[in-house]
């Protein structure tokens, strides 16, 4: 099989709910920085009508929605209908996967922040399980949490990754307890907005989309290129690869490199990231990086290693006994270690 590795920017806002920019403004900023830009305005689909989804020029455009109800938001792609907000959260669930589209709940572990008037949209339907997945990581979510008054905003907004530079601690958490029970996608948001901060009569942006679009990403693996084929074959590949697991998250600040490929074995058996395969003695995750990095293991909730790989080197590493794994990385830049890359787990099975 090949694989295609695909930058995805995930949820996104325009001027059709509380973004800042025009669909058209959003597409060119994203043009040499990630491939795939997947609007998620609130509870609409209005950029399905105009512009459209499909090809402009680099950058594939692609629509779907955020469910916005007091708490629980829910990121929903592949659906040519908006949920109902207001109804039984299961029900609206249930409905997405009926259609062949994906859900995921955003920003799950969200505070709120009262300096800045903004409510907690923390997941409280813990009870409710019918999604695809998780936001693992969120940028405005994480980052806004470092702003208590005037000083520390200013402070925050010289540094715009801090607080985000890698998924939430206690989301990573959530995230291994379910995947532990089922499969669960491990995804991240952008939650961009470009908002404009008014001073003197003009509007300053605030994180303008090309600087976004440059920090976080999803590699996804798709069986096809996507810049090859018609827009509808397009999101078909995008919702299959992201529906089976196949993304890692990568903090492109320090370097925009293509992600680490990761895979299982057992038994003579491969499966990529995200794939399940049942577990032998012997089991081992392979991985593959462009760049030297540090690598560890997670699986429910225990950390191995350590292990250093070289650029291009295979790495195998030793899976001890059944259950989900993934990998954390850490790459060199600027005379430090940074966060980089978060795969989803390849699940092992009894």
């Amino acid at each position: 099989m090949a694989w295609h590795e695909v930058r995805v920017a995930l949820h996104v806002h325009s001027r059709y709910s509380d973004g800042s920019g025009s669909v058209e403004a959003i597409v060119r900023a994203a043009r040499g920085l990630v491939d795939v830009v997947w609007l998620t305005d609130h509870d609409g689909l209005r950029a399905r009508q105009l512009p459209g989804e499909g090809r402009y020029g680099s950058v594939m455009l692609l629509v779907g929605t955020e469910m916005t109800p007091a708490t629980d938001h829910i990121l929903v792609l592949g659906t040519d209908f908006v949920p109902d907000r207001d109804g039984p959260l299961q029900d609206a669930l249930a409905r997405v996967a009926e259609a062949g589209g994906l859900s995921f709940v955003a920003h799950p572990e969200d505070p709120g922040n009262p300096v800045l008037r903004l409510p907690s949209y923390r997941w409280t339907r813990r009870e409710v399980e019918e999604f695809t997945g998780l936001e693992v990581w969120n940028h405005l979510s994480q980052w806004m949490r470092q702003i208590h008054g005037i000083g520390s905003g200013l402070r925050a907004l010289l540094h715009p990754l801090r607080g985000a530079e890698a998924p939430d601690p206690a989301v990573l958490v959530l995230w291994d307890a379910i995947a532990s029970r089922r499969p669960v996608v491990g995804v991240a948001g952008l939650d961009a907005h470009a908002v404009r901060i008014p001073w003197r009569g003009f509007g300053i942006p605030v994180f303008p989309y090309r600087h976004a679009f440059g920090w976080i990403a999803n590699h996804v693996w798709t069986t096809a290129p996507v810049s090859l084929v018609a827009p509808a074959e397009a999101r078909r590949l995008l919702l299959e690869a992201f529906a089976a697991g196949r993304v890692v998250m990568v903090n492109e600040s320090r370097g925009r490199d293509p992600g680490p490929w990761v895979s299982g074995l057992s038994g003579g058996e491969s499966v990529p990231v995200g794939g399940r395969i049942r577990w032998r003695a012997g089991a081992r995750l392979v991985v593959q990086s462009p760049v030297a990095a540090q690598v560890q293991t997670v699986q429910e909730g225990r950390r191995r290693g350590p292990y250093a790989i070289r650029p291009g080197q295979v790495l195998e590493v030793a899976v001890p006994g059944p259950g989900p794994v993934r990998l954390e990385l850490a790459r060199e830049a600027r005379g430090r270690t940074w966060p980089w890359a978060f795969t989803n787990p390849v699940y092992f099975e009894p």
